[in-house]
């Protein structure tokens, strides 16, 4: 279920990508502002299990996993099959800003 989920979690974010519906703000063209990025760039991206249990304990001293990663260390003991087999999971994404530069815009 886990596994699953996480597939089709990354699965959607690549087609709103495709579909240029999720704006990037990652790298040197998100500087300033959101551009349209047609192509998922997966290392902007990283996700944790909300529900039905959630990612709590780090996993190779990080909470979180990047899009892309086996889903083999955190899937173990996150299911309960008499319960339900709905996920949710919490999406992180990079953003890259310059707030350094706003002060040379005004003065």
């Amino acid at each position: 279920m886990v596994n699953t989920s996480a597939l089709l979690t990354q699965r959607l974010m690549n087609k709103l990508h495709r579909q240029g519906m999720i704006k990037a703000g990652a790298g040197s063209d998100g500087k300033c502002g959101m551009y349209t990025q047609l192509m998922m760039d997966k290392r902007n991206y990283k996700y944790q299990l909300l529900h039905p249990v959630p990612q709590t304990e780090k996993i190779n001293g990080k909470c979180c996993q990047p899009f892309g990663r086996s889903t083999v260390l955190m899937e173990m003991g996150k299911e309960y099959p008499y319960n339900g087999e709905d996920a949710s999971w919490q999406i992180f994404r990079k953003r890259d800003c310059c707030d350094g530069n706003i002060l040379d815009w005004i003065f």
